[in-house]
């Protein structure tokens, strides 16, 4: 893996693999180099194998430029703390920016003779590799392109579409959206003024149908006097007929 400053490794009939150190000025992933692959790491004191980023050789922090042009470019700023002299400012800056040749003695330790020439020269591109990642999408020949659709996934994809549709039919979105709202909300309404309406008639019918017992309660009892006093009126009326008869029968 040479971007990682490893070369071909060989088994020599080991399970596993023996990586080997692409040692020397060899340069690695996004402009970085190898020199310092097996230099010990200061804080552990072990070797640490990798590429040493453009940045970190003039002991800066790598970093993203904003501007379109420059997001696929190599970019450092420096690094917080550093005030011994140092070559970037605190914003980030693309490489290019400054002046590598006035820096040929530190580029001479981790470059090869053809770097420093396009250093000095000003023919060094000095773009990230292909495929990382930038704030636009990925990096593809110094340029900061959108993922294609068969690097989104489905649901990037999906979620793209649909924004692109609500954007174009937004009202035609809204009015469906108000429509699919309202419609629980008319059923909800609809149902509850029914259910008062039942129990409005319910209690109306149960009212009426009070009203028309007690009529005819009221006309039973009615008619029950009239019967009783009519059946007495007729008993009156036969007992003053007899007493007439009565009294002959004594004067005799």
């Amino acid at each position: 893996d040479p971007a990682n400053c490893l070369a071909a490794g060989m088994c020599q009939g080991k399970a596993e693999c023996d990586q080997l150190v692409s040692a020397g000025r060899t340069r690695c992933k996004s402009w970085g180099s190898c020199a310092r692959a097996m230099d010990a790491d200061e804080s552990t004191g072990q070797a640490r194998v990798g590429c040493t980023s453009f940045c970190d050789i003039f002991n800066a922090d790598t970093c993203v430029c904003q501007a379109a042009a420059d997001q696929c470019k190599v970019c450092c700023k420096r690094r917080a703390g550093d005030t011994d002299s140092p070559v970037f400012p605190e914003t980030c800056t693309p490489a290019l920016g400054i002046d590598l040749g006035a820096h040929a003695s530190e580029l001479n330790k981790f470059y090869s003779p053809e770097d420093q020439d396009a250093f000095n020269d000003g023919s060094a591109e000095m773009f990230l590799d292909n495929a990382v990642a930038c704030p636009g999408g990925f990096c593809n020949a110094g340029v900061c392109e959108l993922s294609s659709a068969d690097e989104q996934s489905p649901f990037a994809a999906a979620a793209e579409e649909v924004g692109s549709w609500i954007k174009t039919y937004l009202v035609c979105a809204v009015l469906i959206g108000a429509t699919i709202a309202l419609i629980p909300a008319f059923l909800i309404i609809r149902y509850s003024n029914m259910s008062k309406k039942k129990k409005e008639n319910f209690k109306r019918n149960l009212r009426r149908s009070a009203s028309r017992a007690r009529g005819s309660v009221v006309s039973l009892v009615g008619r029950g006097s009239n019967s009783n006093l009519t059946n007495t009126g007729a008993k009156q009326g036969r007992g003053g007929g007899k007493q007439p008869q009565q009294r002959k029968q004594g004067h005799k």
